[in-house]
């Protein structure tokens, strides 16, 4: 992804979703998540899921979205700050989906060779655990939510390496 200047290389175990896949994701999310705020967001498309990936037969997967940011929080709100507001709002979130013992905790990380604000989520559904890290990514006036998630098992650092910096193009060389 040029606009936030990473990339993310997956081998064949992984199945990458296309447009109507990722249309169709954002339907069952909103839904799923029952907020207001999440399917009104998503309506109106100040928050479009730019990418989605599973691998080990759906236990892991990781996410991309983007918000369009009102002018005034574009201008105001820096990614420490969309951390804790978002920490405050997903436990209820994640709960109303049937999600419980939901613990979220704001970590600073490296991700893609920068450092980085986040959460990491914890919580069970149907007894099977869930660990998922978020990590924001501003630029202008739009906040990216790069998002990886694995069941059972905790591998979520291993997924965060998968994405790297993309390398700066010197356009004067670019023919």
């Amino acid at each position: 992804n040029a606009f936030l200047g990473i990339t993310c290389r997956l081998d064949e175990g992984w199945t990458v979703f296309n447009k109507e896949q990722l249309a169709q994701l954002a339907g069952m999310t909103s839904d799923l998540l029952d907020n207001d705020a999440i399917e009104d967001a998503m309506e109106k498309g100040t928050v479009v899921t730019a990418f989605y990936a599973q691998g080990q037969g759906g236990q892991v997967n990781m996410n991309i979205t983007l918000e369009r940011l009102s002018l005034i929080n574009g201008i105001l709100m820096d990614e420490e700050s969309y951390v804790k507001l978002s920490k405050e709002q997903l436990p209820a979130a994640l709960a109303n989906a049937g999600f419980e013992n939901v613990t979220a905790e704001i970590v600073k990380l490296q991700f893609a060779g920068e450092e980085r604000h986040g959460i990491e989520v914890r919580a069970t559904i149907q007894g099977v655990e869930l660990y998922e890290t978020l990590v924001c990514i501003k630029n202008g006036n739009y906040m990216a939510g790069v998002v990886v998630c694995s069941v059972g098992t905790d591998i979520t650092d291993s997924l965060l390496a998968l994405f790297q910096k993309l390398p700066k193009v010197d356009a004067e060389k670019v023919v």
